[in-house]
């Protein structure tokens, strides 16, 4: 028995150490063949790249030669258009009474908050300028006011602006929003105005410009008059100097700017976050209106407020704070919000313009400031 043992072992090792090298030898070519198909696959893929980067350099040579020959035609007619797309934006400023603006943008601090709930009623004159025929959509000029094509204020431009509150002949309201616009609700508010042939003002957030620039096309090319609320609405970061306050300025310019698909496009009127006066950043606040107006931008608080970004407003409150703020007042810039949350805005804007009818005012926007 035991001999047998021993002739069964090597017997079943054989066979074993067979099995193993069929498996590798099959491993083997199986390797070999895949490397070599993928090589082959590899070099066909280089050829097609070559090809058609041949042939996209033969198009783009084809495309440069008749580029060159359509502006040595076109060149006279471009030179004579060039002038056509710069805007002058009328703009004014006035410190007003203030109010917390703040609590629908979600990045503020309570600091912040509380920065704009507090302000004196004074009078700021402050330097300006204007916009005008802006391209909004695939370069299609938009037409605005005549009144609107000089490229830098009048005299009498300039005090109509600063003394907005003053100079009305007749009771006026000019409607303004912040913090748009937003996808649900400027829309909305933009409906209701054309219904109710409305022209308003937007100070608008670069944010949302960002995010919405088909919506800035249509308030521009309703004649909505479009206004500069700052990029970010981060009360720390804009007025850490008063640097920070002209380039918060300047980053929401350059958003409208390219929502617009014009460069030339100017709005020269801003809106502090949380207010030009009051707070813990009055005094950046105040240095900063001098550095706006040594690069002629004029900025605009309000008069009158809903406070429909204060707390939890309610329907009635916010008709309510309106018929409170507006008084007796001959001339009013209104403040409410066209932000993502302001449904409120939207479902009480139809009373706020029945309210105003109904006292006698007419309705302006920054527009119809200049051409007085």
């Amino acid at each position: 028995m035991y001999g047998l043992l021993e002739y069964e072992a090597p017997r079943k090792g054989k066979k074993f150490l067979k099995i193993f090298f069929i498996v590798l030898l099959s491993f083997l070519v199986i390797f070999f063949l895949t490397v070599f198909f993928m090589d082959k696959y590899k070099k066909e893929n280089i050829v097609r790249v070559q090809e058609v980067a041949n042939s996209n350099v033969e198009l783009s040579n084809t495309d440069i030669s008749i580029e060159t020959a359509n502006s040595s035609q076109n060149t006279s007619s471009t030179n004579n258009n060039s002038d056509t797309l710069e805007n002058n934006n009328p703009n004014m400023s006035e410190s007003m009474t203030e109010q917390n603006i703040n609590s629908n943008t979600s990045e503020n601090t309570s600091d912040e908050n509380k920065d704009s709930d507090i302000s004196t009623n004074t009078s700021e004159e402050i330097n300006t300028s204007n916009t005008s025929n802006d391209v909004v959509s695939e370069g299609t000029p938009v037409d605005v006011p005549s009144s609107n094509e000089t490229s830098t204020l009048s005299e009498e431009q300039y005090n109509n602006i600063i003394h907005i509150y003053k100079n009305s002949e007749q009771k006026t309201v000019y409607l303004t929003f912040d913090d748009g616009p937003s996808k649900n609700i400027t829309p909305l508010i933009l409906d209701l105005l054309d219904k109710e042939n409305i022209k308003a003002t937007f100070f608008l957030l670069g944010t949302n410009v960002e995010s919405n620039p088909e919506i800035v096309k249509r308030e521009y090319s309703g004649g909505h008059y479009i206004a500069n609320h700052g990029y970010s609405h981060k009360y720390s970061e804009i007025y850490a100097n008063t640097d920070t306050i002209l380039n918060d300025y300047l980053l929401c310019e350059q958003a409208i700017k390219n929502a617009l698909n014009n460069q030339n496009f100017s709005t020269n009127v801003y809106r502090f976050p949380g207010g030009s006066s009051g707070g813990k950043y009055n005094d950046i606040k105040l240095a900063g209106k001098e550095v706006l107006k040594q690069n002629n931008i004029a900025y605009l608080d309000w008069n009158a407020l809903t406070y429909d970004a204060e707390g939890t407003p309610t329907h009635e409150s916010i008709l309510e704070n309106l018929r409170k703020t507006v008084g007796n007042k001959e001339t009013v810039v209104l403040l409410m919000h066209d932000s993502s949350s302001k449904i409120l805005t939207y479902e009480t804007l139809s009373e706020v313009i029945s309210f105003f009818k109904e006292n006698g005012y007419t309705f302006k926007t920054l527009y119809d400031t200049l051409s007085r």
